[in-house]
C-alpha cells in the first residue's frame, strides 16, 4: 500500500460508496504494535509504539511520565465500572500481554508484564500483573480468563509453559493477594 500510494493515498475500494475501514498507525510509528493498537482500541486515543494505556506524552521505557495522572487513560473497562457494568476480560494468550493489559494497565514498556522485566531505572513504577490485581480498574474485573500465571506466582511456583512468560522474582503470590481481596 504504501509503496502504491503513500501515507495518506487511497486506494480504489477506499473511492466505494459504502466502505468500512481502519488505518492502523500510531503518533510514533507508522507500523503500530499490539499494545498501542489495543490501546487505541479500548481507550480511543493513539498513542506511542510499546506503551499501554497512557497518551502520546509517554515514551516507551518513560517511567516517570507515565506516572503523571494526566498521562494516564481511562478506557473501557474503567467506563464499564463506572456504569456499574461487570467487567471482564478472555484471551488466548498471558493476562498480562500487550493486547489485553490495555484494559487496565498504564505503562511505558508493554514487556513490563512482572517485575523481573523491569530495568533499575523503573522501580518506581508497577508491573502489569500488579496493576492487574492491585489498581483499578483491574481489582474490580470480575473474570480474568487466559495464560500467563508465572507473572502472577512466585518463582518455582510452576514451569513456564509459554516461553516469553515474565517469571515472577519478588516472592509475592498475586493470585492469593487477589483472592484475599474478594472475600
Amino acid at each position: 500500500r504504501i509503496y502504491k500510494v503513500g501515507e495518506t493515498g487511497h486506494l480504489s475500494f477506499e473511492e466505494f460508496p459504502y466502505i468500512g475501514l481502519l488505518k492502523t498507525y500510531i503518533v510514533d510509528k507508522q507500523v503500530p504494535d499490539s499494545a498501542a493498537t489495543a490501546t487505541s482500541l479500548f481507550c480511543g486515543v493513539k498513542n506511542n509504539y510499546q506503551t499501554t494505556g497512557v497518551d502520546a506524552s509517554v515514551s516507551f521505557g518513560d517511567c516517570p511520565a507515565s506516572l503523571k495522572k494526566e498521562a494516564r487513560l481511562n478506557c473501557v473497562v474503567s467506563w464499564a465500572q463506572e456504569a456499574g457494568k461487570a467487567t471482564g476480560f478472555v484471551t488466548t494468550t498471558r493476562v498480562t500481554h500487550a493486547t489485553p493489559s490495555a484494559l487496565y494497565a498504564h505503562t511505558a514498556s508493554r514487556k513490563w508484564e512482572c517485575e523481573s522485566a523491569m530495568p533499575e531505572n523503573a522501580t518506581a513504577c508497577k508491573d502489569i500483573a500488579r496493576q492487574l490485581i492491585e489498581d483499578l480498574p483491574g481489582r474490580n474485573l470480575n473474570v480474568i480468563m487466559g495464560g500467563g500465571m508465572e507473572s502472577l506466582r512466585a518463582e518455582g511456583f510452576s514451569t513456564p509453559s509459554d516461553p516469553k512468560s515474565c517469571l515472577r522474582k519478588d516472592g509475592r503470590d498475586l493470585i492469593k493477594a487477589w483472592i484475599k481481596d474478594k472475600k
